[in-house]
């Protein structure tokens, strides 16, 4: 599986406004990781996790690039306001949980 992260610019307007309602442009935001799953999960313990659904996989994301440092990601830690891809099917990091990225 692929995986892609996108991050808006530290200043852009949308970044970190709470509970967002809104999404940016997708010209707005910055690839700031393109690998795969399996590459981003390796030698976690979640490695043996990644075909347990789209869902588990981005919490495990979530969590991976909050408190790992991971070869190839240069971004900052993952909140509200970006962009997680997965096989081409984008989904928003909202205040709780995720939504498909429309934009």
């Amino acid at each position: 599986m692929t995986l892609k992260i996108y991050q808006l610019p530290i200043d852009h307007p949308f970044k970190f406004k709470g509970r967002v309602k809104f999404f940016a442009p997708m010209k707005d935001y910055t690839e700031v990781y393109d690998s795969t799953i399996e590459n981003a999960f390796k030698n976690t313990s979640w490695e043996s996790h990644i075909d347990d659904g789209v869902d588990h996989i981005l919490e495990y994301v979530y969590t991976l690039f909050n408190i790992a440092t991971i070869d190839g990601f240069n971004g900052s830690s993952l909140s509200v306001s970006d962009i997680v891809e997965i096989d081409g099917v984008k989904y928003f990091v909202d205040s709780i949980g995720f939504k498909k990225y429309v934009g």
